[in-house]
């Protein structure tokens, strides 16, 4: 209420309302986290218009609607003026955020059915996934391939900031092999095995070989097992094969007695050695110099001469005669006196 005097007997009295405004809410709506290099959109709302400041990375503002360029983090201020010509503030920080730096170590070709394993890098988080299903939601993948698998990696920094990648695992050939072998054999008798390949083979198992990198080998077998293969291709894959030999149940009784045999330790024909085709019982040999002193005497089938004489003396090289007895489980018996050269 206002009071005017012209006097201190004359005045006059006023009354005026003031209306006090509450000062606008300025809302933006919008993503405040944006990935480096993307266009976004924010929009401003609760008041009549407004300038927002600064104009870095802005491109264009179209009624309540502005257009930003992410390309570095910035802090804004909105000023708003509602219809009441009240204006306030708003400030806020618009955060980019590096788009993925995406790199993926490992190998991308694989033979068939071996583990890969690839790591991820250059991002927060990582999605691997197939058209099959996830495959992994960490850095790293390790998988069993069979086939050519085509993948997509989703690399992640912060949710707005993604980066998809697809990859293929290929497959390489796995080397050829057919393996040519008898299925039985007897004891001790010398076999031949081929093995048709286009890669590099390796044979083992417990006979002897000739070659054990030869695509054709010769092998004597003491007992019936498994001869093992392994062929390497020009990729380095390898393919790996077995056959078991058994013993024909065919074979004649007989003694295998060497006529010669070579101790100077290169490990070929180091011992002189009897091997039978059969089972056997019993079992009797004795060796004797020509003045019939004895240099070696054993019961038992598959004994080992090596040169020596009982008491540990070497022999001297030249020919030694031997006499033995044995009995098969058939019942069969073998009597035989001979002789056998010791060469170094």
């Amino acid at each position: 209420t206002v009071t005017g005097y012209n006097s201190p007997f004359c005045s006059s009295q006023n009354t005026i309302s003031i209306i006090v405004n509450q000062l606008p809410l300025i809302n933006v709506t919008g993503s405040d986290s944006v990935c480096k290099g993307m266009n976004s959109q924010l929009v401003v709302s609760g008041i009549a218009s407004f300038t927002i400041s600064p104009t870095t990375n802005i491109t264009s503002i179209q009624s309540n609607t502005v257009n930003i360029l992410s390309n570095l983090t910035q802090t804004y201020n909105i000023v708003g003026v509602d219809t009441n010509l009240c204006s306030n503030n708003y400030c806020f920080v618009y955060h980019v955020i590096d788009a993925p730096s995406l790199q993926v170590q490992g190998n991308l070709m694989a033979c068939e059915n071996s583990t890969i394993s690839l790591v991820a890098t250059g991002a927060d988080s990582y999605i691997w996934q197939s058209p099959f299903g996830l495959l992994s939601s960490t850095n790293s993948l390790v998988t069993i391939i069979n086939s050519p698998l085509v993948f997509t990696l989703t690399a992640i920094n912060n949710p707005n900031c993604v980066q998809d990648s697809v990859f293929t695992i290929q497959v390489l050939d796995s080397p050829t092999l057919t393996l040519v072998s008898p299925d039985s054999i007897c004891p001790y008798t010398q076999i031949q095995l081929s093995a048709l390949s286009n890669g590099n083979v390796n044979w083992t198992g417990t006979g002897a070989f000739s070659c054990t990198t030869c695509s054709i080998t010769n092998v004597i077998l003491d007992e019936a097992s498994y001869v093992y293969i392994t062929v390497t291709g020009t990729n380095s894959c390898r393919y790996k094969d077995s056959i078991y030999i058994d013993f024909n149940g065919i074979c004649d009784d007989e003694l295998i007695i060497p006529n010669v045999f070579t101790p100077n330790g290169d490990n070929v024909n180091d011992v002189f050695l009897v091997k039978s085709s059969r089972l056997v019982d019993e079992f009797n040999i004795v060796i004797y110099d020509r003045w019939g002193l004895i240099m070696f005497e054993s019961e038992k089938l598959g004994s080992k001469w090596d040169g020596y004489t009982p008491s540990g003396i070497k022999v001297s090289d030249g020919i030694y005669y031997y006499v033995l007895n044995a009995k098969f489980k058939s019942g069969k018996k073998i009597n035989r006196a001979g002789c056998v050269t010791k060469l170094e």
